[in-house]
């Protein structure tokens, strides 16, 4: 996931469903691009499946003249009694704008079919965003982006209702309390060729997500709250260049830097007495993401095109000392790549094949995570783990004319390595399971997509 050619996935970002793409304001979104298959040549790690790229909105105006824009956006839903608003403007000529907005969504219990309220369905959202863009020389443009997210309190459906074949709910009460996301970012783009590109892109940033959380099992006295902060720093290049009539050119680099902020208190809600218990990820954990790409787009004739990349990728987490559990160091290190044919067979029909790797590298989530999971389960820290590995080869069929868009594409993709949560065989005091992560599974996905337009 990526916001702007940021990396939303940060060290502590979970390999399931999470709630941390809701952490982007969806109001703010120009577009959202979307990659299938695997992309580590270009965007490292966690690219397995494919890349979501989420562009916010970015206002530009031509001329010298000052100029305005302004819209107001207003949303009613019946079945939830949900609310959602959006105001944004812009200010600014061809060489310098000032653009902002600011969303608030309220949603209350979901309404089902049969009339009955869903529990726990409520939550509350607000979000901000500024944007300075100027154009500084001829050719070279700069950028400044803040945005704002947050949600201040938002239930746990699945630990507060009864469910995995449970007659009552895990927790008596669990609140993400809050969830927020922080965001900076100064980009620079050149658009005049030079020798080393015809087209370039840096960027520097910072994103902080809080995960914070309050919960209490069902028929337990205590309730703890949590406190857990991602940091992410990250330095990003990337340049396009022609050579000759038949080669064109993709490189860069990225780096980036988490460090992650964990603790949790107990409290005793009859007594009053409270206490530090071990936090969910170990304090002070740390995680370094770098890597080197390159990729080109080979015309081979006027029918056929290859498509190759490669690009060697390092990481390296670093995990304290926490409670029972040793300091550990993880590293890792290699080469993924990509390779592709495009064969044009009439000026509207080309076949099209792709033979991809990708991988995952463990995170702070995946080695040190302890706390409670999702199906009355307690997950241990497991600093053992190797990455995930995937390799996809997909061919088919495309076609698009004046009068049809559409494609046939079919599929195989081989997962070696998949980090899954495995039972110990153990069980805490309050009778929740004891999980760890492993490299314990192996996996296949094979299929066909068919679109028409």
């Amino acid at each position: 996931h990526v916001v702007d050619g940021f990396r939303l996935n940060d060290a502590i970002f979970r390999n399931a469903p999470n709630q941390y793409v809701a952490l982007v304001d969806s109001q703010s979104l120009a577009r959202i691009e979307a990659v299938r298959g695997p992309m580590s040549a270009l965007y490292g790690s966690d690219a397995m499946g494919g890349v979501l790229q989420m562009l916010t909105w970015e206002p530009r105006f031509e001329g010298s003249e000052w100029q305005g824009h302004g819209l107001l956006r207003s949303m009613y839903g019946s079945a939830d009694d949900s609310t959602l608003s959006r105001v944004e403007g812009a200010l600014g000529r061809e060489r310098l704008v000032v653009s902002g907005g600011a969303t608030y969504q309220d949603v209350n219990e979901r309404r089902v079919g049969g009339g009955e309220e869903l529990p726990y369905t409520q939550f509350t959202a607000r979000a901000a965003d500024a944007r300075v863009r100027a154009m500084v020389t001829a050719g070279n443009e700069l950028t400044l982006s803040l945005q704002y997210s947050e949600q201040p309190r938002t239930p746990r459906y699945d630990e507060l209702t009864p469910g995995y074949g449970q007659a009552q709910p895990n927790s008596a009460v669990y609140w993400f309390e809050p969830q927020r996301r922080d965001f900076a970012q100064l980009r620079w783009r050149a658009s005049d060729p030079t020798s080393a590109w015809d087209s370039a892109e840096a960027q520097v940033g910072q994103q902080v997500i809080e995960d914070g959380r309050r919960n209490r099992d069902s028929g337990s006295n205590n309730e703890d709250r949590e406190s857990n902060v991602d940091t992410s720093r990250g330095l990003a290049f990337q340049a396009s260049k022609a050579v000759g009539a038949s080669h064109h050119l993709t490189y860069g680099f990225d780096h980036y830097e988490d460090e992650v902020e964990s603790s949790r208190t107990r409290t005793d809600i009859v007594t009053g007495a409270t206490g530090v218990r071990a936090p969910r990820f170990p304090d002070g954990s740390t995680m370094s993401q770098a890597g080197a790409f390159v990729a080109d787009d080979w015309s081979v004739g006027e029918r056929l095109d290859v498509l190759g990349g490669v690009r060697w990728s390092k990481s390296r987490t670093r995990l304290p000392a926490s409670g029972e559990f040793a300091a550990t160091t993880v590293e890792d290190d290699g080469f993924t790549g990509n390779l592709g044919v495009a064969c044009t067979l009439t000026e509207s029909v080309r076949l099209v094949a792709n033979l991809g790797q990708g991988f995952r590298a463990p995170n702070v989530f995946d080695l040190g995570t302890y706390g409670d999971r999702p199906g009355n389960r307690f997950n241990v820290p497991n600093p053992d783990l190797a990455p995930e590995q995937v390799t996809t080869l997909d061919a088919g069929w495309k076609v698009l004319n004046d009068r049809l868009d559409g494609e046939l594409i079919g599929y195989y993709s081989r997962y070696r390595d998949k980090i899954t949560s495995v039972l110990t065989g153990e069980v805490t005091d309050s009778g929740r399971l004891v999980v760890q992560s492993r490299n314990a599974a192996r996996l296949v996905l094979y299929g066909v997509e068919i679109s028409l337009r």
